[in-house]
């Protein structure tokens, strides 16, 4: 009998490793070659005429009229001629020119955003990133600050952080008390409006220089560095990004104390819900260790819980969209960053969404992808405006890190008792409640150590929350509904045609076939019944197990009435099926009942342009004979929005009359040719009788024919039997002759 020699694996020894990392920055150089050359991928963005309009918030005519006055960069026809185009740069002075009254006021200085989660994975940097890019967009001038030892925010600044940045490169000599000042650090970017402090590997080094300068000195505030070091910097700037490491150290609590704002992007899964919780608790302890015992508070101008990553087709993503809106309530953005093929092919190429000049894939994806970050800025600017009209109003006012009011600490304080909520579709016993209270450190130091350990028991935890959800992963943690108990919301959409088409048949076979609604919907429980729920989303999926007579399967929340409405029209702007009409009338149905005060409130509140939401509250209110004169009213279109006014306005009677007799037409005409004739100047439609003429005729000497007029499709047929070519002559000389 032979034994088999075991074969022993070569050691791997320090030079080994050196010999990887060598290799691993050779092949690095090699990428960056391809995706970081600034002259093959950072090229500067061009802006052509419509999105300089659109930025800008004015028609393209003001634009083209301004032009005139030379005050302001002219750009530069393309090398076809075709159509005028601009820098960056000059796209921003055009910005800045017209959205003068949103930029920074007068008497304030930059608000900060520390862009934070405890974990990676989550889009945090590309989340700083974006959130930089879209505000230079906007006019704003920025400084983003890479404090992540990684250093992907510097790498997608084109900038290779092994060999590319040095020490003196990042905040590492303001850690060590080399520098007072951050502007060392500052340099431009290939990106107009942003400037960086980019990091490195060698960053991680201020994790063991900040607590060696606490034990040397006593007095030293080891979390108000940043703080301290960018004070000389924040009147150049609007707004200052700071992306922090995925993890909560020293550095990152420099960056929350440095902050005005907080970001948190937060994927819809068990694992980042819970560590996100984790992090509150943390952070709250920490925070009131280091500041309490001095007599100090912090406190946030707003802090934005940013649902990213965010996957369709996670069967649990729901179940823990639910956990995270109770958890957060108001502070949850009402706008989602989805995962989709644009993120993945523009991170792949380092880069963003904002990046992309051309995108070779699917229009319609990228559109959804670029609208859901252009939403994101425009909240993220609404907070910090706010922030700074609180900064001018009290120019007096101290820095972040040592304002003495309570607030800060009660939000801290709330944030510390994150628990999921028990609700019907939460797995029952899946989350326990706050821990024995621990004996407090007595130092900083001794916080950080405790804070080491119990980081590592909330990794378990999350671990162990992950593991319980897969327990339900393909499953239905939801209530089965007689659907007879459940109404359609006040404010739905949905128009009753939208119940007839071939696409809602398709749906009630494919639930008859499936025995039930696998998708489910959204509920609320109606408030003075026990057992009756109101649609939040998913009308037409009610609707159908209706009809079938089988349950219908759905999540249950508690929601106010403007947390339902801007929840279901986040949904509804994600359906391929939306019809500008059926969006038209849920505004309509909100301003009308006095829900939101004012078109600018209901603007502000759903995330949409002031202009978008006219054309589609015009669409709801076009009369109803005009609706009418349409085979469906869903057939409208938002660019015919302005003719359609111009035409009622200009003439009432005429408009109204065409409609009437339009509506009498059998078969209806299309919705372009309706438009069409609604618009056209003067004239009226043919009466029925009319449309469709035919006549038979004989001549004398055996000759029989017959002419059709078609007036809806303006054409004439003649048919003609034992005609010569004389004769046949002489008719297309008549019929030249009437037409003349």
């Amino acid at each position: 009998m032979s034994t088999a020699k075991s074969i022993r694996q070569p050691l791997i020894n320090l030079q080994d490793i050196a010999e990887q990392a060598a290799l691993s920055a050779e092949m690095m150089d090699q990428v960056r070659s391809v995706m970081l050359n600034p002259t093959s991928r950072k090229q500067d963005l061009i802006i052509n005429l419509s999105q300089l309009a659109g930025y800008c918030g004015v028609e393209k005519g003001t634009i083209i009229h301004r032009m005139t006055k030379g005050d302001l960069p002219t750009g530069n026809l393309n090398t076809t001629g075709s159509r005028r185009e601009f820098s960056l740069a000059e796209a921003r002075a055009w910005i800045r020119a017209y959205r003068k009254d949103k930029l920074r006021p007068i008497g304030a200085e930059a608000v900060t955003i520390a862009i934070a989660n405890f974990k990676g994975g989550v889009g945090k940097t590309t989340t700083a990133m974006t959130l930089a890019q879209g505000l230079s967009l906007l006019g704003l001038k920025v400084l983003v600050i890479d404090l992540d030892p990684q250093g992907s925010l510097t790498t997608l600044f084109g900038i290779l952080p092994d060999t590319e940045v040095t020490e003196e490169d990042t905040v590492l000599p303001l850690a060590l008390g080399e520098e007072t000042s951050i502007r060392y650090a500052i340099r431009p970017t290939y990106w107009d409006g942003i400037d960086l402090v980019a990091a490195a590997p060698c960053l991680f080094g201020a994790e063991f220089a900040l607590p060696a300068r606490q034990t040397q000195e006593p007095s030293f505030e080891f979390w108000n560095v940043l703080n301290l070091g960018i004070d000389d910097v924040r009147a150049e700037y609007d707004v200052i990004v700071i992306d922090s490491p995925p993890s909560l150290s020293y550095i990152t609590i420099n960056a929350l104390m440095a902050s005005n704002g907080l970001i948190m992007p937060l994927p819809p899964n068990a694992l980042d819900y819970a560590s996100a919780s984790q992090f509150w608790n943390l952070f709250s302890d920490l925070s009131a260790e280091m500041l309490t015992s001095r007599g100090l508070d912090k406190e946030f101008d707003f802090i934005h819980v940013l649902l990213s990553r965010v996957d369709s087709a996670e069967s649990t993503s729901d179940i823990v969209r639910t956990w995270i809106q109770a958890t957060y309530k108001e502070k949850v953005l009402p706008v989602e960053i989805p995962k989709t093929a644009v993120a993945s092919s523009a991170s792949a190429e380092f880069s963003t969404v904002y990046d992309i000049q051309k995108y070779d894939g699917n229009a319609r994806t990228f559109k959804r992808a670029r609208d859901a970050y252009d939403q994101f800025v425009r909240y993220v600017e609404r907070s910090l405006r706010a922030a700074s009209d609180t900064q001018a109003a009290a120019p007096n006012s101290t820095t972040p890190s040592t304002r003495t009011s309570n607030l800060g600490k009660k939000l801290l304080e709330k944030a510390s008792q994150v628990v999921a909520p028990r609700s019907p579709i939460a797995p029952a016993g899946s989350f326990a409640g706050r821990e024995a209270p621990v004996a407090k450190p007595k130092t900083a130091i001794g916080a950080m150590a405790q804070f080491t350990d119990r980081q590592s028991a909330a990794i378990q935890e999350a671990s162990r929350l992950k593991d319980q959800l897969k327990e339900y992963e393909g499953s239905l943690p939801v209530k089965r509904l007689d659907p007879q108990k459940v109404l359609r919301s006040k404010w739905s959409n949905r128009h009753e045609k939208s119940f007839l088409d071939a696409d809602f048949e398709a749906l009630k076979a494919d639930i008859l076939d499936q025995g039930g609604n696998v998708q489910p919907i959204k509920v609320r429980p109606i408030a003075e019944s026990s057992d009756r729920y109101e649609v939040i989303f998913g009308h037409r999926r009610h609707q159908a197990c209706l009809e079938l007579g089988l349950p219908v399967l759905a999540f249950i929340e508690i929601l106010d009435d403007a947390t339902l409405f801007v929840e279901m029209d986040r949904e509804n702007r994600q359906r391929k099926d939306l019809r500008p009409y059926e969006t038209g009338v849920m505004y309509a149905k909100a301003l009308d009942s006095g829900l939101f005060p004012s078109a600018r409130k209901l603007a502000d509140a759903v995330g949409i342009d002031l202009s978008q939401l006219g054309k589609s509250l015009a669409l709801a209110r076009l009369p109803v004979d005009v609706l009418s004169a349409f085979s469906s009213p869903l057939d409208l279109q938002y660019r015919w929005v302005s003719d359609l006014v111009n035409a009622i306005q200009r003439d009432p009677e005429g408009v109204l009359a065409k409609s009437k007799e339009l509506q009498e037409l059998d078969p209806k005409m299309s919705a372009g040719d309706v438009f069409r004739r609604l618009t056209e100047g003067g004239g009226t439609v043919p009466p029925p009788s009319k449309l469709m003429q035919e006549e038979s005729f004989e001549g004398k000497s055996g000759q029989t024919g017959k002419m059709v007029f078609n007036a809806k499709k303006r054409t004439l047929r003649i048919d003609l039997k034992n005609v010569d070519a004389k004769q046949l002559a002489g008719l297309k000389a008549a019929i030249a002759k009437v037409l003349e």
